[in-house]
């Protein structure tokens, strides 16, 4: 299956900017119950898959003895190279995509993707995930939702703007990104066979940012970028719309965004 488009989807240099400025980077309580899933203190590599500009990849950095992050845009491996120098003995990104992993089978203790599970063909990459897996290693699949909670009226915007862009992006005619469904992802690891144990559960984070980060957050989403890149405007994007109904929200401009995660974890038999 060709998912170049997915790759192209997130390019560009102030998008990928405005991605790495705004997106969170997951919660510390996920990577410590991989961990512990993981069955050791100390794992000696975890792949991050999908990696981006690498928010979540460094987060494993002090976790782990090496920290692999993949990625098939090479416009976010730049940032995220660019926040490593001089730690390439414990933290690496290269260029792959999900289904052809450039490691040894059993390489990796920890398996990870932070919002990106849903842009890879799952059979295949279940099945390159468990070739690299150690028996007993565990994948851990994390998403947030989006919008992260605020403000009911500021929510309701960023819902209307991101009707407006599916709407759009469905009567455009151009080739689409291939987005395999978020509520599907507990089902491919349990139905792939590769995994003993496999469960879905949440988790909350609240970070500061108000606001502007809110903007940011909607700037960062791919669908909408995607049809700036086609050559549609804010104000038939629904992006003018957006900016204007939050431009007149009244309430507390510096109030935290909550974050929701979903996280699905499979464990491979030892």
């Amino acid at each position: 299956m060709d998912l170049s488009a997915n790759a192209q989807r997130f390019s560009g240099s102030e998008y990928v900017e405005i991605y790495d400025q705004n997106r969170p980077a997951p919660p510390d309580i996920i990577l410590e119950q991989t961990i512990q899933y993981a069955g050791t203190a100390s794992p000696r590599l975890v792949i991050d898959l999908g990696c981006g500009t690498g928010l979540s990849t460094t987060a494993w950095i002090n976790k782990t003895e090496r920290v692999v992050g993949v990625e098939p845009s090479e416009a976010m491996l730049e940032i995220a190279r660019r926040k490593v120098s001089g730690l390439e003995d414990r933290i690496e990104f290269v260029g792959a995509f999900s289904d052809n992993l450039p490691f040894a089978p059993g390489a990796a203790d920890i398996v990870c993707c932070s919002q990106s599970f849903h842009w890879m063909e799952p059979e295949a990459t279940l099945r390159e995930v468990d070739r690299v897996l150690r028996p007993g290693g565990v994948l851990a699949i994390y998403d947030c939702a989006w919008p992260p909670t605020i403000a009911w009226p500021l929510e309701i915007a960023y819902r209307k703007l991101f009707q407006r862009v599916k709407e759009l992006t469905a009567a455009s005619g151009q080739a689409k990104a291939i987005h395999f469904p978020k509520d599907r992802h507990l089902h491919h690891v349990q139905r792939s066979g590769h995994f003993i144990f496999a469960k879905e559960v949440y988790y909350h984070q609240t970070v500061p940012g108000g606001v502007d980060r809110l903007i940011g957050i909607a700037r960062s989403q791919g669908g909408l970028e995607s049809l700036f890149k086609l050559g549609y405007s804010g104000q038939e994007t629904g992006w003018t719309t957006f900016l204007e109904e939050i431009g007149n929200y009244t309430g507390d401009q510096s109030a935290d965004l909550t974050f929701h995660y979903t996280v699905i974890f499979g464990v491979k038999a030892a």
